[in-house]
Protein backbone atom coordinates (compact mmCIF):
# COMPACT_ATOMS: atom_id res chain seq x y z
CA UNK A 1 0.00 0.00 0.00
CA UNK A 2 1.62 3.12 -0.86
CA UNK A 3 1.65 6.24 1.61
CA UNK A 4 -0.64 9.02 1.65
CA UNK A 5 -0.38 12.29 -0.13
CA UNK A 6 2.35 14.62 2.20
CA UNK A 7 -0.62 16.78 3.53
CA UNK A 8 -2.31 14.48 4.84
CA UNK A 9 0.54 12.77 6.72
CA UNK A 10 0.64 14.84 10.35
CA UNK A 11 2.62 17.70 10.79
CA UNK A 12 3.20 17.83 7.13
CA UNK A 13 0.05 19.55 5.52
CA UNK A 14 0.64 22.44 8.51
CA UNK A 15 3.79 23.26 7.61
CA UNK A 16 3.10 23.47 3.94
CA UNK A 17 0.34 25.70 4.54
CA UNK A 18 1.80 28.14 6.51
CA UNK A 19 5.15 28.26 4.16
CA UNK A 20 2.41 29.46 1.52
CA UNK A 21 0.21 31.85 3.38
CA UNK A 22 0.75 35.42 3.21
CA UNK A 23 2.72 37.06 5.84
CA UNK A 24 0.52 39.26 8.11
CA UNK A 25 0.45 43.11 7.42
CA UNK A 26 3.67 44.92 9.57
CA UNK A 27 2.17 46.69 12.33
CA UNK A 28 2.69 50.33 12.64
CA UNK A 29 4.73 51.40 15.42
CA UNK A 30 3.58 54.08 18.70
CA UNK A 31 0.06 55.55 18.76
CA UNK A 32 -0.13 55.53 15.22
CA UNK A 33 -0.48 51.91 15.55
CA UNK A 34 -2.53 51.51 18.26
CA UNK A 35 -5.21 54.40 16.52
CA UNK A 36 -4.63 52.37 13.08
CA UNK A 37 -6.21 49.25 14.35
CA UNK A 38 -9.88 48.90 13.74
CA UNK A 39 -10.46 46.84 16.32
CA UNK A 40 -8.73 48.35 18.81
CA UNK A 41 -10.94 51.30 17.85
CA UNK A 42 -14.44 49.63 17.72
CA UNK A 43 -13.93 47.79 21.64
CA UNK A 44 -12.39 51.51 22.68
CA UNK A 45 -15.79 53.23 21.05
CA UNK A 46 -17.73 51.10 22.65
CA UNK A 47 -15.65 51.66 26.35
CA UNK A 48 -15.97 55.07 25.65
CA UNK A 49 -19.56 55.60 24.54
CA UNK A 50 -20.85 53.46 27.85
CA UNK A 51 -18.63 55.02 30.20
CA UNK A 52 -19.97 58.63 28.63
CA UNK A 53 -22.96 57.66 29.00
CA UNK A 54 -23.30 56.28 32.41
CA UNK A 55 -21.67 59.04 34.04
CA UNK A 56 -25.01 61.94 33.38
CA UNK A 57 -27.35 59.25 33.74
CA UNK A 58 -25.88 58.29 37.26
CA UNK A 59 -26.01 61.41 38.35
CA UNK A 60 -29.40 62.54 37.04
CA UNK A 61 -30.56 59.26 38.89
CA UNK A 62 -28.91 60.05 42.00
CA UNK A 63 -30.22 63.63 42.11
CA UNK A 64 -33.89 62.14 41.51
CA UNK A 65 -33.79 59.60 43.87
CA UNK A 66 -33.00 61.67 46.58
CA UNK A 67 -35.66 64.27 46.11
CA UNK A 68 -38.35 61.87 45.57
CA UNK A 69 -37.32 59.32 48.71
CA UNK A 70 -37.09 62.64 51.07
CA UNK A 71 -40.32 63.53 50.27
CA UNK A 72 -41.68 59.97 51.13
CA UNK A 73 -39.76 59.98 54.25
CA UNK A 74 -40.56 63.08 54.98
CA UNK A 75 -44.35 61.87 54.76
CA UNK A 76 -43.83 59.07 57.11
CA UNK A 77 -42.47 60.85 59.63
CA UNK A 78 -44.85 63.59 59.69
CA UNK A 79 -47.69 60.88 59.92
CA UNK A 80 -45.84 59.06 62.44
CA UNK A 81 -45.54 62.45 65.12
CA UNK A 82 -49.10 63.10 64.58
CA UNK A 83 -49.85 59.82 65.75
CA UNK A 84 -52.18 60.19 69.07
CA UNK A 85 -54.41 57.39 69.27
CA UNK A 86 -54.41 53.94 69.16
CA UNK A 87 -56.74 53.17 66.03
CA UNK A 88 -53.77 55.71 63.93
CA UNK A 89 -50.83 53.90 65.79
CA UNK A 90 -52.02 50.73 64.10
CA UNK A 91 -53.13 52.37 60.99
CA UNK A 92 -49.28 52.98 60.77
CA UNK A 93 -48.24 49.67 59.35
CA UNK A 94 -50.87 49.59 56.46
CA UNK A 95 -49.73 53.47 55.79
CA UNK A 96 -45.69 52.25 55.83
CA UNK A 97 -46.76 49.44 53.46
CA UNK A 98 -48.15 51.89 51.28
CA UNK A 99 -45.43 54.89 51.01
CA UNK A 100 -42.95 51.52 50.26
CA UNK A 101 -44.60 50.80 47.41
CA UNK A 102 -44.71 54.44 46.36
CA UNK A 103 -40.77 54.44 46.83
CA UNK A 104 -40.17 51.56 44.75
CA UNK A 105 -42.76 52.91 41.74
CA UNK A 106 -40.42 55.83 42.09
CA UNK A 107 -37.30 54.15 42.03
CA UNK A 108 -38.25 52.05 38.97
CA UNK A 109 -39.74 55.47 37.22
CA UNK A 110 -36.13 57.00 37.91
CA UNK A 111 -34.36 54.11 36.81
CA UNK A 112 -36.15 54.18 33.46
CA UNK A 113 -35.64 57.57 32.95
CA UNK A 114 -31.69 56.95 33.75
CA UNK A 115 -31.37 54.39 30.96
CA UNK A 116 -33.25 56.68 28.47
CA UNK A 117 -30.58 59.11 29.12
CA UNK A 118 -27.66 56.51 29.35
CA UNK A 119 -28.96 55.13 25.85
CA UNK A 120 -29.23 58.89 24.18
CA UNK A 121 -26.00 59.91 25.53
CA UNK A 122 -24.25 56.98 24.78
CA UNK A 123 -25.71 56.87 21.41
CA UNK A 124 -24.55 60.11 20.81
CA UNK A 125 -21.28 59.48 22.14
CA UNK A 126 -20.82 56.72 19.32
CA UNK A 127 -22.07 58.59 16.75
CA UNK A 128 -19.17 60.67 17.06
CA UNK A 129 -16.25 58.26 18.10
CA UNK A 130 -17.52 56.17 14.61
CA UNK A 131 -18.89 58.84 12.42
CA UNK A 132 -18.03 61.60 12.68
CA UNK A 133 -13.87 61.56 14.33
CA UNK A 134 -11.26 61.02 10.74
CA UNK A 135 -9.68 57.77 12.12
CA UNK A 136 -7.60 57.35 8.92
CA UNK A 137 -6.68 61.79 8.57
CA UNK A 138 -5.58 60.98 12.31
CA UNK A 139 -3.57 57.96 11.46
CA UNK A 140 -1.90 59.80 9.20
CA UNK A 141 -0.76 62.79 11.20
CA UNK A 142 0.15 60.54 13.99
CA UNK A 143 2.74 58.91 11.27
CA UNK A 144 4.23 62.21 9.94
CA UNK A 145 4.75 63.40 13.34
CA UNK A 146 6.54 60.00 14.21
CA UNK A 147 8.47 59.55 10.93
Amino acid sequence: MAPPPAELQPGRGAVAASEDAAPAPPRRPGLAGVVGDARFRLAAGVVAAILIGFVPAHVVASMREDGAFAAVDNDVRTRQASVISVDEWNDLDAFRTRQLARKQDRKRSIAMGSMVIWALVAGGAAFVWFRKIDWDGLTARLQRGQG
